[in-house]
């Protein structure tokens, strides 16, 4: 197991941008991708307390600023 390492995408603005889409999506219940194959995906429900929790984290919060 590698220690240290985290399952998160490039900060490039490309990724950003499109995490905050998703972001506003996900919780809109209007969520969905096709993949090239055309296979859908999609929200089983849009009822805000049958969607699972999201945390968002964001990037960059360690300071090397003494407080």
């Amino acid at each position: 197991m590698a220690r240290g390492r985290e399952d998160a995408s490039s900060p490039t603005w490309r990724n950003v941008v499109e995490g905050q889409l998703a972001l506003h999506d996900a919780i809109r219940g209007t969520l969905t991708h096709t993949t090239a194959e055309g296979k859908q995906y999609r929200l089983r429900s849009t009822t805000l307390t049958d969607l699972p929790t999201i945390v968002f984290r964001p990037r960059g919060g360690t300071s090397s600023r003494s407080t």
